[in-house]
């Protein structure tokens, strides 16, 4: 496992990457303490410049095409630091994208015990 740090003026992400160099992790922190799941959510509902260091994060990856995974939410997602990883995706490389507008009917969260 490699360790990486990279860092802006509010923000520290830190990355782990597999040996094999396929999936890395990604842990994102404020005053070196790990944000958790409410406040990457409030960032991204209404930070411009967290969005754009989040952007910066996918964008600078390792991976030409990647799948973007978190951990599943439980009851007690709250408490639980936010991490991601990228896993990356040769397959993703042969793929054309589906450009036509989909419509999904959102739901709000339920709570599963």
């Amino acid at each position: 496992m490699i360790t990486k740090v990279m860092e802006n003026q509010q923000w520290q992400v830190s990355q782990d990457i597999s040996e094999n160099g396929n999936v890395t992790k990604y842990k994102i922190s404020k005053n070196n303490t790990v944000l958790k799941f409410p406040e990457i959510f409030h960032l991204w509902e209404n930070s411009e410049s967290f969005h754009f260091f989040y952007n910066n994060i996918l964008a600078n990856s390792n991976y030409q095409d990647f799948f973007w995974k978190i951990k599943p939410m439980d009851k007690n997602w709250e408490n639980k630091d936010f991490e991601f990883v990228l896993v990356n995706s040769i397959r993703l490389t042969r793929i054309s994208a589906d450009t036509r507008p989909k419509y999904y009917q959102y739901q709000p969260y339920k709570i599963i015990n």
